[in-house]
């Protein structure tokens, strides 16, 4: 729920610099594990973060890039 509130009220405040306006992967799904891979697995670098998401959370995300 926070990381979704926090889009919310970013998305008037940031752009997305790329002509992708309507990607498969939210940025909402991108917050998520991010926050979670950090807070409870201890993962801090993104290179880390995107193996343990790819690796045990694509059930959840099917539409992660990789």
């Amino acid at each position: 729920m926070f990381a979704i509130t926090m889009i919310t009220e970013w998305k008037y405040l940031c752009e997305r610099f790329n002509n992708n306006n309507k990607p498969e992967f939210s940025d909402q799904e991108a917050i998520t594990i991010y926050l979670y891979a950090m807070h409870l697995e201890h993962r801090l670098k993104v290179k880390h973060i995107h193996k343990f998401a790819s690796e045990y959370l694509r059930d959840w995300f099917p539409k992660l890039p990789s």
